[in-house]
């Protein structure tokens, strides 16, 4: 079974690790930054870190003290072990035609063609003419003042 929890990031402790190269961590925190923590770390009960040494040492360096870790409780040293590897081998890149296709559809969305920017300018500009308008106040009923006496 499994739990998430926001912890602090002092209370994971690292132990003997497969990976030994962290690699370039700047794009991770630039993404981190911009977007969030899309998966949290990995750890045990005891707060080691099972995976996620990448995503901690990013956090830990744009000065988070606390990130969403995911606890797995009873697994054994084969199951532990087990977990770090399939998170770093089994997931599955990009092809180069996937990735051409994110850039075209990046550059499609970045760089719409007239239409769409004409539509979207009158949508703002609608947006901006009706925002500002004040709501059509009701007649107020006046009320009847006293009259004076000579």
């Amino acid at each position: 079974m499994a739990t998430s929890k926001l912890v602090s990031v002092e209370r994971i402790r690292l132990k003997k690790r497969i990976r030994e190269d962290l690699g370039d961590l700047e794009t991770l925190k630039s993404s981190i930054s911009e977007y969030g923590l899309f998966n949290p770390v990995l750890v045990d009960s005891e707060y080691n870190l099972i995976a996620g040494e990448r995503r901690l040492r990013a956090a830990q360096e744009l000065g988070w003290t606390q990130i969403e870790v995911r606890v797995l409780d009873r697994l054994d040293g084969v199951a532990l072990l087990d977990a770090e590897v399939h998170e770093n081998l089994l997931r599955k890149d990009f092809t180069e035609k996937e990735i051409a296709k994110s850039i075209e559809e990046k550059k499609r969305l970045l760089h719409p063609p007239w239409h769409v920017r004409i539509r979207n300018w009158f949508a703002r500009l609608k947006q901006r003419l009706f925002s500002k308008r004040t709501p059509l106040r009701t007649a107020q009923p006046r009320s009847a003042s006293p009259k004076k006496s000579d």
